[in-house]
């Protein structure tokens, strides 16, 4: 088999062996489907999606730096920025690559100098851009673990998000194939609603958790209208682009995976593709997603959970994404587009879902009220058990993150972040951070209203351009 010309290989693989994996809806098994194809001689990736908001950062730093960004200094940020590059165990997420192998004790892990020395040598092969960048950081990554490049591999980059995914497209020339996966949402909304609750504990002071859950399904709503009323029936036609329903894998897992070598154009190694790994070691998920440890495709019950919603919200919703699931084949069990079930809608949709409703009555409880007052209190003696909201891209480039105006633009509270340390106005910090906290309390009784009112329109709008689609 040919070897790339030394020198040449970023330009190989920009011409024709480019592929990305995105997600068409939240929470649609993108690594689950990456960890099949681990193994593979073929398939040249970096495991999960340690560069998920690169496309972001990227654009934030040609804007800072202009002229001046060259390779020693985007290397410099790559790493500063994505160090999970080097060990997953640094700025982890929830991809579950802190407890790989049979033992869940193994880690991935590669020699940080040579990797330098590595994407040194492609990323100076190119000019800069952000496709540039993508490739040679999967060929340094390769490199570095010691494996051979030919020109029967393609590169696989997990852009996991259609956000993320847009930046990377409207960049790049050379992607050939687009993987979108996809899965029945509806039954899958209370799962993910669970998950964010469980990430909130995770990433925000507990203080703010009371303004951040106000925001989790107004998020999901609009992440799904977005996916759908981007990529139109059209986009659905194109061949370059690859869909792949979780309920189909699950059933035939073998009959999925063949489908998508031949359409990667790659073999079928059917004895390291129906097992989930990553770098050849067992990968279980993370204990956050609460799926059953199997070392195989997990099963997952497509019902709707009719204890932490109402029948009215699945009529909402059937009507709402009545077209789309109709093209993917999923079952409606409450809405039929007839022209009666068109004027229900129109009142359903005015009426609260029961997370929104359990919300307002949790916010207005007293013991609520006390035990916020008491966070705020711990909040303020212990400044330097603050959270780190700036130097984490999932507060500042994640999309629906941006919608939480009272984090996101709470100055007081980066003043006292920043000056945590500082001794000499300790007391001033508490006391500041204790007030502005507090204050706070009234605009997030409001926030949980204004919410409720920009879901019912945010429907209003999906519902007349979704269907039109």
């Amino acid at each position: 088999m040919k070897k790339l010309l030394k020198s040449k290989e970023v330009s190989f693989f920009k011409k024709n062996r480019i592929v990305t994996l995105s997600q068409l809806t939240g929470g649609a098994f993108t690594k689950l489907l990456q960890s099949l194809l681990d193994g593979s001689p073929q398939v040249i990736m970096i495991p999960a999606y340690p560069l998920l908001y690169l496309p972001q950062h990227y654009l934030m730093w040609v804007k800072k730096y202009k002229n001046r960004l060259n390779p020693n200094l985007l290397i410099t940020l790559i790493l500063k920025h994505h160090p999970s590059l080097i060990s997953s165990k640094k700025m982890r997420g929830y991809n579950g690559l802190v407890n790989l192998g049979s033992n869940k004790n193994q880690y991935l892990k590669i020699n940080k100098k040579n990797f330098i020395k590595n994407l040194k040598y492609f990323i100076s092969q190119e000019k800069i851009s952000l496709e540039n960048i993508f490739i040679s950081i999967n060929l340094a990554y390769w490199k570095t673990k010691g494996y051979s490049l030919n020109r029967r591999q393609i590169i696989l980059l997990h852009t996991h998000d259609i956000f993320s995914h847009e930046i990377f497209d409207k960049a790049s020339s050379s992607v050939v194939k687009n993987i979108f996966t996809i899965r029945d949402i509806i039954p899958n909304l209370s799962r993910r609603l669970k998950i964010l609750d469980k990430i909130d504990k995770d990433r925000y002071d507990m203080t703010d958790i009371y303004s951040s859950k106000n925001h989790h399904y107004f998020n999901i709503l609009q992440m799904w209208f977005k996916d759908f009323y981007r990529y139109q029936n059209k986009y659905l036609k194109d061949k370059k682009n690859f869909f792949i329903k979780y309920e189909s894998l699950k059933l035939n897992p073998s009959q999925e995976i063949k489908r998508l070598c031949k359409f990667l154009n790659i073999k079928f190694y059917k004895k390291i593709m129906l097992q989930t790994t990553f770098d050849k070691k067992k990968w279980w998920s993370d204990e956050i997603y609460n799926r059953e440890k199997k070392n195989i495709i997990m099963d997952y019950k497509n019902i709707y959970d009719y204890e932490k919603h109402f029948n009215y919200e699945f009529f909402c919703l059937e009507a709402l994404l009545f077209k789309k699931k109709k093209i993917f084949n999923y079952k409606n069990y409450f809405f039929k587009n007839s022209i009666f079930d068109n004027i229900k809608f129109i009142f359903f949709n005015m009426l609260p879902t029961k997370y929104e409703f359990r919300n307002f009555i949790d916010i207005l409880k007293i013991s609520n009220i006390l035990m916020y007052i008491n966070h705020c209190f711990n909040e303020a003696i212990n400044p330097r058990k603050m959270k780190n909201y700036y130097n984490n891209a999932f507060y500042y480039a994640k999309k629906p993150n941006l919608n939480m105006i009272f984090i996101r633009f709470n100055l007081i509270r980066k003043f006292c972040f920043k000056n945590r340390n500082n001794k000499k106005i300790f007391y001033f910090i508490c006391i500041i951070y204790f007030i502005t906290k507090i204050a706070v309390y009234p605009l997030i009784v409001f926030e949980t209203l204004f919410i409720y009112f920009k879901r019912v329109f945010l429907n209003y709008w999906y519902y007349l351009n979704l269907k039109t689609i």
